[in-house]
């Protein structure tokens, strides 16, 4: 029977990991719930252990705050099932997840379904469905680094142990998922993606808000290193991670508010766009980061005012 380790880093999350928790524990089949309380100064260390308190599959683990990539790499060490995946504390999975789709995972190194955002209350924001299919071999890398029918999230993906233990996790607070996804599936023999969506992520007011913080520079870092990876492994993989870096600098550029922050962004766009080509962009990527870069790489200003004026800001 395959088994599964959830890992759930807890940061400021008094008031949603019980929920988070709970919502874990409906599927029968998860065999741990690896709660890593990161420094958190509120009271989520208390919640978690009334969770521990009355269900013997809740660990709990405590450590000094240093961002989610390294509680996640500690759960990975501590887990002792054939498979993990992670959970954020904001956010729940439906009813029974795990049991509907876990024979799915067996005798594949990754796994992945469908998600759908909500706001605090549960009510669907939208909703991402993905469709059946397999890949195998060297495909798997090319796949994701494609971004098609799949998503740069840990979360919405069931991961065999064995690919994801030894990686060494870098310390982002941004980023790490992309990072660390680059890493599987270059290791990666076999890869499932099924069309059930399980995994709901909560829009908290954070995950909406104007401007950027220093630690959502951390998403420039992750390319670069993505891309010095590609450099190593499979070098023709560098312009997906270098498209990439061109729409992260342009969409962070374009919430800023900051004039040394856009200014910084704007270089790393402009390297960034310096080594690909329009034919390379016209042929790869969504139609909105299509649109995005080559309307970037000609004003960032007009570029800036568009988005915002379309969010209505």
């Amino acid at each position: 029977m395959v088994t599964l380790s959830v890992i759930i880093p807890v940061y400021k999350a008094e008031n949603s990991i019980k929920k988070c928790v709970q919502s874990v524990l409906t599927s029968k089949s998860v065999t741990e719930v690896i709660l890593i309380n990161d420094g958190s100064p509120d009271n989520s260390l208390e919640v978690c252990n009334e969770l521990r308190k009355n269900e013997p599959r809740v660990k709990v683990f405590t450590q000094e705050n240093c961002g989610p990539a390294v509680a996640r790499e500690r759960g990975v060490s501590l887990a002792v099932s054939d498979y993990v995946t992670f959970v954020d504390s904001d956010d729940f999975v439906t009813e029974g997840a795990y049991d509907d789709v876990l024979e799915y995972a067996d005798g594949v190194d990754i796994l992945e379904f469908g998600w759908q955002k909500t706001d605090a209350d549960g009510n669907v924001i939208s909703k991402s469905e993905l469709y059946h299919e397999t890949v195998t071999g060297d495909d798997c890398i090319l796949h994701y680094a494609k971004q098609k029918n799949t998503a740069n999230y840990l979360c919405n993906k069931i991961f065999s142990r064995n690919i994801i233990a030894d990686i060494k996790w870098e310390r982002l607070f941004c980023g790490e998922d992309a990072y660390v996804l680059c890493h599987c599936f270059f290791d990666a023999s076999n890869y499932r993606v099924i069309p059930h969506v399980l995994y709901n992520y909560v829009m908290t007011e954070n995950s909406l808000s104007r401007g950027i913080t220093s630690k959502a520079f951390d998403n420039i870092r992750a390319y670069h290193l993505i891309s010095n990876l590609c450099e190593q492994r499979r070098v023709e993989l560098v312009p997906y991670a270098q498209y990439k870096l061109c729409s992260v600098s342009a969409n962070l550029y374009c919430a800023s508010e900051n004039k040394e922050q856009q200014e910084l962004l704007k270089n790393e766009f402009e390297k960034a766009r310096s080594r690909i080509s329009l034919r390379f962009i016209l042929k790869n990527g969504s139609l909105h980061r299509k649109l995005l870069v080559i309307l970037f790489g000609v004003s960032p200003n007009l570029c800036r005012f568009l988005i915002r004026n379309r969010r209505g800001e």
